[in-house]
């Protein structure tokens, strides 16, 4: 290779970054199964992956509140190239994070020199939201959509500058810029607005409104026809639990708003030095030009990136947790260090910048510790499960998040992997009740939380032991997976059912979060409802979760009518978290019928509906 190479700038730039990446986040290559890792390997199992891209029915009970394929779509991908190794899941993890800083890169080296343009991504990298989400396999939409929209924008950029020389040219840029903006609305929601910043910079290299016309109806297009789709998928703008324009607070929204950079870069006053260099490194980056320019930029920039967030705010998400809502100001943070300042201040800008670095590394090694803890945390419960000790039997889970959700979670991702045939045998079961005797005991473990790890229930102190079987004792909320390839079903308490001649008596109880109609029941036809009792019972210790005691009285024509009934009748409910989740009130294999049912309509083929 010649030494006059003229990409040497970039390949070093490159390689630097390459190296960033695995010296900071080289650790992810040693974790297991975390977070909604088990949910999303379960839905691989029940629908091909051509359906989350052409069945709504699918897409919705994927996610009722999300119009992101792109994020399971990954889960296919990597179980298709690495089977059940998490370990080269993460290493593609790490590939597309090096990726994304690698895309941003080249996307800023359109108008600045090399040195310069590595900041950002450099500083992108470092970042606590980045830290955390290095280690989660769930978020890998984020990266490939940041992949994908700054490859799009460069597109654009290269077939504006060619407008003048080959229209032809700048047509075929501006529609593979249009595929790639595509892509990345599909990754996630907080991309949707980047059309702005194609029409700005269009606008910015072009100054005709004719051409930047042309130049963007493509992408203009397909911006159009996400918020068709979107719209009649959900017939709203909103996307996030509890958030949505129709639960804007104003009051509520400033304050969720204003606790973003405290999450960034740290609490209290510790985040007013550092936020106000980066006001500082706005304002003296905008006006270096003397002219309007960047300050067009800026704005839409700003725009694209609080808009989003409008959406989430609302529900006043604890952003330390979780990190990737804040993905997006983070990453406008690091593109306003790279804007040069005028020349007089360089020298300031780079000790303004190297203050900024002290503190953002601060609230990243702060966050650090919790997150790690949590990552051990969903690492063991996943290892107990899939690898457990000899001779151990029964297992007492943390509570996290919800005191089902961990438990659910790693039996998701067991479930889907046996039924992959990665695993075999009988999974652990939870333990209910304290064992009575010694040999019982030897087989239990349960999480200790001093030592975040699995402990024999013998070496429990007694006060210890009960309190880890009393976060069991809900029994009527428990999630588990369901045996059967049913289309986002999961079982549940299960009701009494009663044969009384030609009746059937169906009673029991369910765990709500708030009011609505959430019993459900099907395939009685045509027997006849003639008595129903739902009576709601709020929970001492929590207002708004309540438990719903049922009593439902059919009548069919016959004793053997009313026994078909027995055998054929759905009960379940409606997840409040997840809308487009049930819970299957029936410990038992479900009926034929009532898995035809919970199967989305593109699914329903006979494979799906045996025994």
């Amino acid at each position: 290779m010649k030494r006059d190479w003229p990409y040497w700038s970039d390949f070093f730039a490159l390689a630097s970054l390459a190296l960033l990446t695995i010296a900071l986040h080289h650790s992810a290559l040693s974790g297991s199964w975390r977070w909604d890792d088990g949910l999303h390997l379960l839905h691989t199992t029940q629908y091909s992956w051509t359906a989350l891209f052409l069945d709504p029915e699918v897409l919705l009970s994927v996610s009722g509140n999300q119009f992101a394929p792109w994020n399971l779509f990954l889960y296919y991908v990597n179980g298709a190239l690495f089977g059940a190794d998490a370990r080269l899941y993460y290493a593609h993890h790490l590939i597309s994070l090096w990726a994304a800083a690698a895309a941003l890169y080249a996307l800023l080296r359109q108008w600045l020199p090399a040195s310069r343009a590595w900041l950002a991504p450099g500083l992108l990298l470092i970042g606590a939201p980045t830290f955390q989400m290095a280690q989660q396999l769930m978020v890998g939409h984020y990266l490939d959509g940041l992949v994908f929209a700054s490859l799009g924008l460069l597109m654009q950029v290269r077939g504006v500058k060619a407008y003048g020389a080959s229209r032809g040219k700048t047509l075929i840029l501006s529609c593979a810029g249009a595929l790639l903006y595509g892509l990345a609305c599909l990754c996630k929601e907080i991309y949707v607005p980047w059309v702005l910043m194609w029409l700005v910079v269009s606008w910015v290299l072009m100054r005709s409104a004719r051409n930047v016309a042309v130049c963007t109806a493509p992408v203009l297009l397909v911006a159009l026809a996400y918020t068709i789709a979107r719209l009649l998928l959900f017939g709203d703008a909103g996307g996030y639990y509890g958030g949505g324009s129709g639960s804007w607070e104003p009051a509520r929204l400033f304050q969720s708003m204003a606790a973003i950079p405290g999450a960034l870069l740290g609490e209290g006053m510790r985040s007013i030095a550092p936020l106000f260099v980066v006001v500082l490194a706005f304002f003296a980056g905008t006006l270096a030009s003397g002219t309007h320019v960047r300050l067009m930029v800026c704005a839409a920039a700003l725009i694209a990136t609080l808009t989003p967030l409008v959406f989430l705010a609302s529900s006043n998400p604890p952003w330390e947790l979780h990190a990737r809502y804040v993905w997006a100001p983070w990453l406008l943070m690091c593109l306003i260090w790279a804007m040069p300042w005028s020349k007089s201040l360089q020298r300031l800008q780079w000790i303004a910048c190297l203050f900024f670095v002290i503190f953002v590394v601060w609230q990243a090694t702060i966050l650090r510790e919790g997150d790690q803890q949590r990552e051990a945390m969903f690492d063991a419960h996943s290892r107990m499960l899939l690898q457990p000790p000899e001779g151990v039997r029964y297992w007492v889970p943390a509570e996290f998040n919800s005191p089902v959700y961990l438990t659910f979670a790693t039996y998701a991702a067991r479930e889907a992997l046996h039924r992959k045939g990665h695993v075999e045998g009988e999974p652990l079961e939870v333990l209910r009740t304290i064992p009575s005797t010694p040999e019982e005991h030897a087989v239990a473990q349960a999480w200790d939380r001093e030592c975040h790890c699995f402990k024999p229930l013998l070496t429990l102190a007694p006060a210890e032991r009960d309190a880890a079987l009393n976060r069991l004792h809900a029994e009527r909320g428990m999630l588990m997976p369901g045996a059967h390839p049913m289309a986002d079903v999961y079982t549940g308490p299960t009701p009494e059912m009663v044969l009384d001649g030609n009746r059937l008596q169906v009673s029991g109880s369910i765990m709500s979060e708030g009011p609505g109609n959430v019993l459900m029941l099907a395939n009685w036809f045509p027997s006849r409802l003639i008595a129903s009792s739902i009576i709601r019972e709020a929970e001492l210790d929590n207002s708004n979760s309540q438990t719903v005691r049922f009593k439902i009285l059919f009548e069919s024509t016959d004793p053997a009518s009313a026994s078909e009934l027995k055998k054929n009748l759905c009960v379940l409910t409606q997840s409040q978290s997840h809308p487009y989740t049930y819970i299957l009130l029936d410990a038992a294999a479900p009926s034929t019928a009532c898995r035809i049912l919970l199967t989305p309509l593109a699914l329903r083929r006979p494979a799906a509906v045996q025994h």
